[in-house]
């Protein structure tokens, strides 16, 4: 996928498992929360993404509704790695 973002927005070439183009709106919470919206095809995805411990790990919490049915929701725990 191919990315960039543009004022406020991400904009992709493609969404998640689609051909869809479009765009995720961004929402600074605090200097170390950030929320993508995004809604495309018959989704509407709500990514919050939380940065810890001196922005050393990441987690992200991920709710994904089909029409106005909640489909999906994953947590992720995500560590730096510096090389």
């Amino acid at each position: 996928m191919r990315a960039f973002i543009k004022g406020h927005q991400l904009i992709r070439e493609k969404f998640y498992l689609s051909d869809i183009d479009g765009i995720s709106n961004i929402r600074q919470v605090d200097e170390h929360e950030m929320i993508f919206e995004s809604s495309y095809e018959d989704w509407y995805i709500l990514e919050h993404t939380r940065l810890v411990y001196d922005d050393n790990y990441r987690f992200r919490v991920i709710y994904s509704w089909n029409g106005d049915k909640l489909q999906i929701v994953e947590n992720h725990h995500e560590t730096k790695i510096i090389t």
